[in-house]
């Protein structure tokens, strides 16, 4: 009944995304004005990495009830520390303007080269009785402002709108936020589905990882799980090292998910087998 997306993994392109944005940010520092586009990848590469293991370390951080925060919204926080740190790392005086742009830009990235017809794809499937057969949510390590703006420019490619945008805000330890893989995250989801018994809400659910981590802690959750490689070769690392916390779909890229879910393209229709998976 619910298919919810991580955005910057599974739907997004991310880090190409923030290169093509920083090329153009920084020929306008004249700081960096002179910076060769392989530094300029190289800065956002350093910059861009330093996401995944943050999120990992501040869930861990918050059993510390008594540990301060410099701020509550610790995604805003996390953009901002990270790139000091790698305008330190790589000796760049940066204006704050552009750093503020650098910032903004992950507002502004691009999908994978099949999210848009994918999602267009889900958003038209419907029911015998003509309702639709899912609700699509956004559920991302972001605060509520970047994911919705995030969304926005996916949304009118796709022609389409996210049910909900479920981020990171107030969900930890004295209303800080509370990270992927944590399941306080994925938690909340359940009030989607109101009417569903606690016993079964969560096989309502699949989830749309790009993640390694974050596909385990869906699975682990008790969430039906799918993690999108964006590889032709996929090698899931199951961190429970048990074999059993594998996703339920493993898929090379994003466009493979309709068809997964046995979806027929436009001009198709779904065979007797295909249908029972849906």
């Amino acid at each position: 009944e619910v298919i919810t997306f991580d955005f910057y993994a599974a739907l997004m392109d991310t880090v190409r995304s923030l290169k093509e944005s920083a090329a153009t940010i920084l020929a306008a520092d004249p700081s960096t004005q002179t910076l060769s586009r392989a530094d300029s990848d190289g800065f956002v590469s350093s910059w861009a990495g330093r996401y995944s293991g943050y999120v990992g370390v501040v869930n861990a951080l918050q059993q510390n009830e008594d540990l301060e925060w410099a701020d509550k919204d610790l995604f805003r926080m996390m953009l901002n520390i990270t790139l000091e740190h790698s305008c330190r790392l790589k000796k760049l005086p940066l204006q704050w303007e552009t750093k503020r742009s650098l910032i903004e830009s992950w507002k502004h990235l691009q999908p994978w080269s099949n999210t848009s017809e994918t999602l267009r794809r889900l958003a038209a499937a419907r029911r015998p009785d003509g309702s639709r057969r899912f609700k699509l949510v956004a559920l991302s390590n972001a605060d509520t402002e970047f994911l919705a703006a995030g969304c926005k420019v996916l949304e009118r490619e796709a022609e389409f709108t996210f049910d909900a945008y479920l981020g990171c805000n107030g969900l930890g330890v004295g209303g800080v936020c509370l990270f992927k893989p944590a399941p306080g995250f994925y938690a909340q989801v359940r009030k989607l589905l109101p009417g569903s018994s606690e016993g079964d809400w969560k096989k309502k659910v699949l989830h749309v990882a790009g993640a390694e981590y974050d596909a385990n802690g869906a699975k682990a959750f008790g969430f039906y799980t799918a993690w999108n490689a964006n590889s032709t070769d996929p090698i899931f690392f199951d961190y429970t090292g048990t074999g059993r916390n594998v996703p339920d779909v493993i898929l090379t890229e994003i466009g493979e998910l309709p068809g997964a879910l046995g979806l027929p393209r436009a001009s198709e229709r779904p065979s007797p087998a295909a249908a029972r998976l849906i």
